[in-house]
């Protein structure tokens, strides 16, 4: 489980899994993108799954992006995790 400690932290965390490619972390990171947790983790999870690019974070990706305004941070890295998505 990653760390709760704090949500920067957890930010932090989840952007390694990205990078790193724990396929296995997608699960946990997809749970990443919903309120209650911050914009910087929520941020974090959207970047870390366009990394990843397993097709099962689609739904939740397209969700986040559709409930947010144009221009809203949020929005567009998801969106661009989604292109990524699709491109794999």
């Amino acid at each position: 489980m990653l760390a709760t400690s704090g949500f920067a932290e957890e930010a932090d965390v989840v952007r390694e899994l990205g990078r790193r490619g724990a396929a296995e972390a997608v699960d946990v990171i997809r749970a990443r993108l919903a309120p209650p947790c911050s914009a910087e983790l929520r941020h974090a999870a959207a970047e870390a799954l366009g990394e990843l690019g397993d097709p099962a974070a689609t739904d939740d990706l397209q969700r986040t992006h559709d409930h947010l305004p144009e221009g809203h941070a949020l929005r567009e890295a998801s969106s661009r995790a989604l292109g990524r998505l699709r491109r794999r």
